[in-house]
């Protein structure tokens, strides 16, 4: 038998037990399925009539009715909602818009600096274990705090540049203390010091910078001159937080 005769039989033999109905009934419900798939999608033809037919009802009803009994309550929700979510975020705002607004001068001071840290502990101050003085009205006692200027003496010979550190501690509550390294070039036409923060909390968040934080962060960008005016100072920083009274 020749190959064009075997050829032949097969296909009749197939055309024969429905062979090739059966393939042609597969393919037609697959194209059908392709096709309702196709127009059910979000650019079918049939959504695009069933969207126009639903606008054509809710939008004239939703345009017409009376919302007016319902702006209290829907003043309400938007209001809570407005809370709810920006308040994990308002020390984030907070910081940015003291950022954002700020009144650093050309020229600091490090007893500037030291100032600016003693009103930090004075309103963040662990108070646990501090007295309590009771004469007149209650009162915690007042807290030491001291401030060093440091050479430092990491820098390299043969470094551009010339570092000290102003050491701020608060013996009574560690988590108060910071550390700024201030710098300037030693060829460089520019005289006075400039702040590069560096301390032991985090600073690249805004969520998590503390008034203080912000405040170095103002140094390193706005980049003031920094007038070294000490060495070394020590002081005692009055609480502002009041004590429970506990009278015996």
């Amino acid at each position: 038998m020749s190959l064009d005769k075997a050829i032949l039989e097969v296909v009749e033999n197939k055309l024969k037990d429905g062979f090739i109905e059966k393939l042609v009934e597969e393919k037609l419900v697959k194209g059908i399925e392709s096709a309702l798939d196709s127009s059910f999608s979000s650019y079918g033809d049939v959504t695009k009539v069933i969207e126009k037919q639903i606008k054509s009802v809710l939008v004239p009803y939703i345009e017409n009715y009376n919302y007016s009994e319902h702006i209290v309550k829907i003043d309400h929700v938007l209001t809570e909602v407005i809370k709810n979510s920006t308040a994990p975020h308002n020390a984030m705002m907070e910081n940015f818009k003291r950022l954002a607004v700020t009144d650093i001068p050309k020229k600091v001071t490090v007893t500037d600096i030291f100032n600016k840290w003693k009103e930090f502990v004075a309103k963040n101050v662990e108070t646990d274990k501090l007295e309590i003085d009771y004469d007149d009205e209650p009162t915690y006692e007042n807290v030491p705090v001291t401030l060093e200027v440091e050479e430092n003496n990491t820098t390299r010979s043969w470094s551009s540049r010339k570092e000290m550190d102003i050491i701020l501690e608060c013996e009574h509550d560690p988590n108060m203390n910071r550390s700024i390294r201030i710098y300037k070039w030693k060829d460089s036409c520019i005289e006075g010091w400039r702040a590069e923060v560096r301390a032991d909390y985090p600073l690249n968040s805004l969520l998590y910078l503390d008034e203080f934080g912000v405040y170095l962060m103002q140094l390193s960008q706005r980049s003031p001159e920094i007038e070294v005016d000490t060495h070394g100072d020590e002081d005692y920083v009055e609480v502002e937080s009041q004590p429970e009274p506990e009278w015996n």
